[in-house]
C-alpha cells in the first residue's frame, strides 16, 4: 500500500516535469537537458521568497514564475542562435544546468534545505499515514496535468502546438510561427517542472543537485512513452512513478538507486522497443 499511494503521487509530480520536456521536445525537437534546472529554480525561488518572509501561497506564485522565465532566458539566449543544430543544442543546455548548479551552490550553499509545508496534519490513505501537504501535491499536480491535456486538446492555442509538433512547415502555410510557438512551449513547460519543485519542496530536499533525478526521470519517461507523444508520456508518467517508489520501499539503500534504475529503463526501451510504448516507428 506504501508503493500504490506514495507511487501514485510520485507520478503525478514526476508528470508535471515529464510533460514539459515531451512538449518541447515535440514542438521544437529540442532535448533539452537543463529541464531539470528548472524543477530546482522553482523550489528554490519559493524558498528565498519564504525566507524573505513572503506568504507561502506567494512564494510559490514566485517559484513558478522564476521557473518561466528561466525558460524564456534559455530559449531566447542560448537555444534560438543554434536551434537547427542537435548537437550543439544538447551541449548548450547541459552547460547551462552545470552554470545554475553552480549558481545555486554559491547562493545557498551545499546543504540540504526544505520549504515549509503548504498544509499542517497528516492524513491516513488505505492504512498509509501521508502529510497533507504530500496529497495536496499529487492532486495539485493531477489537477494541473488535466488542464494541459484539455487546452491541448480543446483549446486554439493547443491546435496550433499540435500542429507545430505534426509539420512545421504546414503550419506556416496557415499562418502559425513555429519560433513563438516553440517560446511559449518552452516557457509552459519551464513553468510545468517549476510547479512541480514548489510541490515537492516541503516534503523533498533541496540541494544544488537535485535537478539530476526529475532530468534522469523525464528522460526516462519521454523514451518509453514515446518522443513527442502526450498519451505515452502519461502512460509512463504511472510505470515510472510506481517504479520510482518500488525501488525505494523495497531494495537496499533504494533511495540511491532509484537513478540506477532509472537509466537502465532508458537503455531496455531503446534496445527492445525504440518507439516507446505509444510513439511510431520512425520512417
Amino acid at each position: 500500500m506504501d508503493v500504490l499511494v506514495q507511487g501514485a503521487i510520485t507520478s503525478a509530480t514526476i508528470a508535471l516535469v515529464a510533460l514539459g520536456f515531451s512538449l518541447v521536445y515535440g514542438v521544437g525537437g529540442i532535448v533539452n537537458l537543463a529541464h531539470g534546472s528548472f524543477f530546482m529554480i522553482g523550489a528554490y525561488a519559493a524558498y528565498a521568497a519564504s525566507e524573505a518572509d513572503m506568504p507561502l501561497l506567494v512564494a510559490a506564485v514566485i517559484g513558478v514564475a522564476a521557473a518561466m522565465l528561466a525558460g524564456v532566458l534559455l530559449d531566447r539566449l542560448v537555444i534560438a542562435p543554434i536551434r537547427h543544430q542537435e548537437v550543439a543544442v544538447l551541449i548548450a543546455t547541459l552547460a547551462v544546468a552545470i552554470l545554475v548548479q553552480s549558481g545555486v551552490q554559491f547562493f545557498f550553499g551545499g546543504l540540504e534545505r526544505q520549504l515549509p509545508g503548504f498544509v499542517e496534519g497528516s492524513v491516513s490513505i488505505f492504512g498509509v499515514d501521508l502529510r497533507q501537504t504530500e496529497l495536496l501535491a499529487g492532486l495539485m499536480a493531477l489537477v494541473t496535468i488535466v488542464v494541459v491535456l484539455l487546452v491541448l486538446t480543446r483549446s486554439p492555442a493547443g491546435r496550433m502546438v499540435r500542429a507545430v509538433a505534426e509539420d512545421e512547415e504546414a503550419a506556416v502555410l496557415v499562418g502559425v510561427r513555429p519560433e513563438r510557438v516553440t517560446l511559449y512551449v518552452l516557457a509552459i513547460g519551464a513553468g510545468l517542472a517549476g510547479l512541480a519543485g514548489v510541490l515537492v519542496a516541503p516534503y523533498g530536499v533541496l540541494t544544488p543537485t537535485m535537478w539530476l533525478l526529475p532530468l534522469t526521470q523525464a528522460f526516462a519517461i519521454v523514451i518509453l512513452g514515446g518522443l513527442g507523444s502526450i498519451q505515452g508520456t502519461v502512460l509512463a508518467s504511472v510505470v515510472i512513478g510506481f517504479l520510482d517508489r518500488f525501488v525505494a520501499f523495497n531494495v537496499k539503500d533504494g533511495g540511491i538507486k532509484i537513478g540506477l534504475v532509472t537509466v537502465a529503463v532508458i537503455l531496455a526501451t531503446l534496445v527492445l522497443r525504440p518507439q516507446g510504448l505509444l510513439g511510431k516507428v520512425a520512417r
